[in-house]
């Protein structure tokens, strides 16, 4: 009878720790995730844990809760792996009032990866759109013909499962080639930067500080 109350008690706190476990996950999504991704992975899962705490506690409004939200989670992250996504670049002028806009409310990134004022060097900038929203920004200049320096590559958070990238840089290089570009450069990359660049099929020039794609 002792070694069944001490079985009986130690699954009461392992569904304590799983019921403590899943609450920390969705609310850390909630206020630290920003990535479409990750989110609704973390809380497709943090909602399984969730139903599992509620069927063994018999709480059924939980179960309906957790069941609920799990299931849209994992048809969000579906519909977002396997819909149709449209990208497009909207061509801005760098020094104009809605590209200074965007780049001062996203200074403290910017100034991160790209460095202090960047834009100011770029003779060409783009907005990148992602299903009609605006996900990010593409700055760069010409130094000479055929050839672009990447001065700035910027995307949201929440669109950050690098897909644009895959799009603009690998599958649909027609935006560089309208510009009579064939080949693309980063100069003195952050170290993160670096293994997205990788991604993107960028190779270390001769110049261990250039960082180049022919396209």
């Amino acid at each position: 009878l002792k070694i069944i109350k001490i079985l009986i008690r130690f699954n009461m706190d392992c569904l304590e720790v799983l019921g403590y476990f899943s609450i920390t996950l969705i609310l850390f999504s909630f206020i630290f995730v920003k990535n479409f991704i990750a989110f609704h992975s973390i809380n497709a899962f943090a909602f399984v844990s969730l139903f599992f705490f509620s069927f063994f506690t018999k709480s059924l409004p939980f179960i309906c809760l957790s069941t609920g939200m799990a299931i849209i989670s994992i048809l969000k992250l579906y519909k977002h792996c396997h819909g149709k996504i449209l990208f497009e670049l909207l061509e801005i002028d760098p020094q104009d009032y809605v590209c200074k806009t965007y780049c001062e409310k996203n200074r403290e990134k910017f100034n991160k990866y790209f460095g202090d004022d960047a834009i100011s060097h770029a003779s060409n900038a783009a907005f990148i759109f992602r299903n009609n929203e605006i996900a990010g920004l593409i700055a760069f200049t010409i130094p000479e013909p055929g050839t672009a320096i990447l001065l700035i590559d910027y995307v949201a958070p929440a669109y950050r499962d690098r897909a644009s990238g895959r799009h603009f840089y690998i599958r649909d290089l027609s935006f560089w080639h309208s510009k009579g570009l064939e080949r693309l450069e980063v100069h003195n990359p952050s170290d993160r930067y670096i293994h997205y660049l990788e991604k993107m099929g960028f190779v270390q020039g001769h110049n261990p500080t250039i960082w180049e794609k022919s396209i």
